[in-house]
């Protein structure tokens, strides 16, 4: 990744981020589509569905004196694997509660630092505020027309922004003043 970091210039990498992130429309556009299954959604359905297995499970042994124990080492397996997952749903929950919300983030971004960007006191602040709305950056393979992309949190696909040589940036999808003229 660092030699991919040098693929780009940083002050146009900067100047087309920060482009980026004052398109509000296109922003908000982007955290508004539709969006893939949540991480916590994903850990309680597979919750819920090991303990329907383990329900299974116990009913197939309840009242039986002898039960198989190939069935009873599943049912311990299934337990087992119920209280990781458990424990990963109530972890997933904390860490929800203590997020803010992308909307909230990019909001608070617009309004109180971005017009502050280029200032160095600025900068530590500005980078915080990111963070709550940016997942990553990824810098894309080589070609003449440089390219990273912009997860942003809890949007469904990336900004793919295109550095020209020369002259200026593109962002796929494009801001709504670009696709009316």
């Amino acid at each position: 990744m660092c030699e991919k970091l040098r693929m780009i210039n940083y002050d146009k990498f900067e100047k087309s981020f920060l482009a980026l992130m004052s398109q509000t429309d296109l922003i908000e556009r982007v955290m508004s589509a539709e969006q893939g299954t949540s991480r916590l959604s994903l850990l309680q359905a597979e919750l819920a569905d090991v303990q329907r297995q383990c329900e299974k499970y116990f009913r197939l042994i309840e009242g039986d004196e002898n039960p198989s124990k190939r069935v009873v080492e599943n049912l311990k397996m299934l337990e087992a694997k119920e209280v990781q997952l458990q424990a990963e749903v109530e972890a997933e929950e904390i860490k929800r509660k203590g997020e803010m919300p992308v909307k909230e983030a990019y909001e608070r971004f617009q309004s109180d630092l971005a017009e502050h960007a280029r200032k160095p006191e600025y900068r530590m602040r500005i980078r915080e505020a990111l963070r709550e709305v940016v997942e990553k950056v990824t810098v894309l393979g080589s070609t003449p027309c440089k390219q990273y992309q912009v997860h942003l949190r809890s949007a469904s696909m990336p900004i793919t922004v295109s550095l020209h040589p020369t002259d200026g940036w593109l962002f796929n999808p494009a801001p709504d003043w670009a696709m009316s003229k």
